[in-house]
């Protein structure tokens, strides 16, 4: 018999096409249910998924819900539409992580037992310019669960964080996979074996090598560490804006053409 599982996602297509994929890997050997919720709308989706999830015995949190990032390297304070976007950011990336723990957090606590895995990503370890929002929400992600990992070590619950660097999910993709850059399959069979031997990790050892680097270069020198980073970013955001007018050109010219 095999866990039971409830999956909780903004994207209906996604969050049905994943169910279908395990029914066809599980069969009838476990149970399945869908919440298809936005949580980039913040508090208010709470209360209905509380209610969804009363009755279920949840053993295992995944907190993996993600804005995975804003849509180019850009300062701050360019980002088109930014009011919205920030809000959705911080209501995805962190309200979620928080409220999701406070809802099944007691239950676990009752039975004296429960794992919660945090999903960050590398970008909460290092200088993140030009992409700052992104990578402060995953150090949130970080340091509370570390925190929590500490407060509730002698309650019987295990917290994780887990910060991978690049994954390869996409099944169209899968030939660019590599040891920097798994499949999502490799390394959550990975990660799994982690789960309770370590509080934080990147597991995949060339993510671990990634990340111990960086540990490294701020510990030898934070200033060329940071600046490093600047520099690197930058020009991502100089790439970015030059594909911009080079596409904005292309436009203008099709518009003289027509």
């Amino acid at each position: 018999m095999g866990i039971n599982i409830a999956l909780v996602s903004k994207s209906e297509e996604k969050l049905y096409g994943v169910l279908q994929e395990i029914k066809e890997l599980c069969g009838n050997s476990v149970e399945y249910k869908a919440f298809p919720i936005n949580f980039t709308r913040g508090v208010e989706v709470y209360p209905e998924l509380q209610k969804e999830l009363e009755d279920l015995d949840i053993g295992i949190l995944i907190n993996n819900e993600k804005l995975i990032s804003q849509p180019n390297f850009e300062y701050f304070i360019e980002l088109s539409n930014s009011k919205n976007h920030f809000i959705e950011m911080l209501n995805c990336n962190v309200l979620s992580v928080t409220r999701m723990t406070g809802i099944v957090l007691p239950k676990m606590l009752q039975k004296g037992k429960g794992v919660i895995v945090n999903v960050g990503s590398i970008p909460s370890k290092i200088d993140s310019p030009f992409m700052a929002l992104h990578g402060s929400t995953n150090a949130f992600v970080e340091k509370f669960t570390m925190d929590m990992a500490q407060e509730y070590k002698d309650k019987g619950i295990i917290f994780q964080s887990l910060t991978p660097g690049t994954i390869v999910s996409n099944t169209k993709n899968l030939e660019a996979s590599t040891i920097l850059f798994p499949t999502s399959e490799a390394f959550v069979n990975k990660a799994l074996k982690t789960i309770g031997k370590q509080t934080q990790t990147s597991r995949c050892i060339s993510h671990q090598l990634i990340d111990n680097s960086f540990n490294f270069v701020n510990f030898v020198s934070r200033k060329r560490s940071s600046e490093a980073a600047t520099k690197s970013f930058k020009q991502l955001w100089l790439q970015g804006k030059r594909k911009f007018h080079k596409k904005l050109e292309g436009e203008k010219n099709c518009e003289k053409i027509n």
